[in-house]
């Protein structure tokens, strides 16, 4: 009752913390606080329940402390410590790629089991080759198997790209991992190498770099990932020449050692255009050299049915320049990847051209949708002359703006191919039978034959 005789609601008073908004409101109010952290020269009062509810590690201390002695010097910075603390006191967290690795390994150090399973999935769905052998040797050092096993699957299907082993590239982060995880990566039968010999190269560097910590069985556990067997005689008397190798390690591979799975260099689509496709990485040599359009230096040829207007060339050069055959019906455009190249696809991008005409045209015609494709094929051969169908598009809209992007994904294709076309099989959006298009791409497997350069010439695109 109040003091004037009216009943008082309480909720209207008070409202409790809810499960959604945890108990924060706590931590900021010293109301009921039980106890305090040191946190880098500041005080923080905390409440024992709350945090012992959440962390193994304060459950311990707490268990351990006497009650007037509970005060914990905190070892972490307060800027990293608080977002953990907010955790444990809201049940919520905001992640993002700069700082889940330290909120990991703080999950770890004080045993909060469900922010080290949040951290944990978002890593996991967010290592890449560009920051797979880093992520490992973080997750090695936290004991975060699930997210270990990620990396090593990554590094192992993209191992080629992260590590150039024929070119001696730098391979200081691979010899910073720990030996077992080596080991693992390079026992796989999915790794991703173009020879054995690169493997050899690097096992022997990273022994050279960390000779101090290595055991002889560790040693000898290493060279015997290295498949041997398919060495050339005069890489394989190298080998027996190094004196640090066990003739034994390499008989013993020599017998029965299964062969890597196809080399294949993974070339996977994220966004229309991006730096992953076929045509960008061929231009690019893999990314070592600048960009130079592939069909110019002969590493491929491009050919259609007839020429309108535009350079077919320009259709890998990601400007905004149209090409065009002829208003002829089954009208195409083809690419050879030549002799040395096979490509297993599982997505592709198109770029469709801009507006051209008078504007009256424009205006019968729906503008900017001129003239684009509804109705095509796209096709996978080995020979030029005998066809697969990859994909159909019946009345496709995707295409619907000037110079817009569309991709679809192919599925179930696990036939590599050497020559790819798209056959134009009906009306365009404006009823004719023009191919225009302004930009192409592809994404899926590459398999490359070595050659002089590792790369197609004029001779090998005919």
């Amino acid at each position: 009752m109040s003091s004037d005789g009216e009943a008082t609601n309480v909720n209207d008073s008070f409202k409790g913390a809810s499960f959604e908004d945890g108990f924060f409101k706590y931590l900021e109010d010293e109301r009921f606080a039980d106890s305090s952290l040191r946190v880098g020269g500041v005080t923080v009062p905390v409440h024992r329940i709350i945090l012992s509810s959440a962390s193994g590690w304060f459950d311990e201390k707490f268990r351990e402390a006497p009650a007037e002695e509970q005060i914990l010097t905190i070892d972490h910075p307060l800027s990293q410590f608080s977002k953990i603390l907010k955790y444990m006191y809201t049940g919520s967290i905001d992640l993002n790629g700069e700082d889940v690795l330290w909120i990991l390994s703080l999950a770890s150090f004080y045993r909060i089991n469900q922010l080290k399973v949040i951290s944990s999935e978002y890593l996991i769905n967010n290592i890449t080759r560009e920051n797979a052998l880093s992520t490992l040797l973080r997750a090695s050092q936290m004991q975060a198997q699930e997210v270990e096993d990620k990396c090593v699957a990554v590094i192992a299907k993209h191992f080629s790209r992260i590590i150039d082993a024929s070119m001696g590239s730098d391979v200081t982060e691979l010899n910073r991992l720990p030996i077992h995880l080596v080991t693992l990566i390079f026992r796989r039968d999915d790794l991703c190498v173009p020879h054995e010999y690169g493997i050899y190269s690097l096992v022997c560097h990273y022994l050279s770099e960390n000779t101090s910590h290595v055991t002889r069985e560790e040693r000898d556990q290493l060279y015997s990932t290295v498949r041997y067997l398919y060495l050339s005689d005069a890489q394989l008397k190298t080998v027996r020449e190094n004196e640090d190798i066990p003739a034994s390690v390499v008989d013993a591979n020599l017998i029965g050692a299964r062969r890597r799975v196809d080399f294949a260099i993974s070339l996977e689509y994220l966004n229309d255009f991006d730096e992953n496709g076929l045509f960008c990485y061929i231009g690019t040599k893999g990314g070592k050299e600048g960009w130079v359009n592939p069909f110019v230096k002969g590493r491929i040829r491009l050919n259609s049915s007839s020429v309108e207007k535009g350079n077919i060339t320009s259709i890998l050069e990601h400007t905004k320049k149209e090409f065009w055959t002829m208003d002829v019906p089954s009208s195409w455009l083809q690419v050879n990847l030549g002799s040395t190249r096979s490509f297993i696809i599982n997505h592709y991008t198109i770029q469709h051209g801009g507006t051209i005409g008078s504007m009256a045209w424009l205006t019968v015609t729906g503008g900017t949708k001129a003239d684009a494709l509804r109705n095509w094929v796209l096709q996978g051969s080995n020979d030029g002359k005998n066809w697969t169908v990859l994909r159909r598009h019946v009345n496709d809209l995707s295409l619907n703006s000037a110079w817009s992007t569309a991709s679809w994904a192919i599925y179930n294709c696990s036939t590599p191919y050497s020559q790819f076309r798209i056959l134009q099989n009906g009306h365009n959006s404006s009823s004719n039978n023009f191919l225009s298009i302004s930009g192409w791409e592809l994404y899926g497997h590459l398999y490359e034959k070595e050659t002089s350069d590792g790369y197609a010439s004029p001779e090998h695109c005919k």
